[in-house]
């Protein structure tokens, strides 16, 4: 009986460490699987971050480079009216200087 009572006992530790060990697995397990769950949510959050980053810089790049278009078009048509008024007193000069050939004449 003793003997009997000391393999039950000897048994009944061993399951408890079976189940224990079993316990300590499975939560391993889940911790696992809990950590690549993060792990995911974590890395779609720092893809958007990235995506939003790259908008954002491309959006500062169009805008950086439409000021510039905007300043040479402005600097453009500045020349372009300097161009026009010089056109038109080399016309009115050169009408001024036919009068006076006409008059002359």
């Amino acid at each position: 009986a003793a003997a009997t009572a000391k393999a039950v006992a000897i048994a009944e530790a061993a399951a408890k460490e079976k189940a224990q060990y079993m316990d300590s697995d499975r939560l391993e397990k889940e911790k696992s699987e809990v950590v690549k769950e993060y792990r995911a949510k974590a890395q779609l959050e720092i893809d958007s971050l990235k995506q939003q980053l790259e908008a954002m810089q491309s959006a500062s790049r169009a805008v950086q480079e439409g000021d510039a278009k905007g300043a040479v078009d402005t600097v453009r048509q500045q020349k372009d009216e300097e161009i026009a008024a010089l056109k038109e007193m080399h016309v009115k000069a050169l009408e001024a200087e036919r009068e006076k050939v006409k008059q002359a004449a």
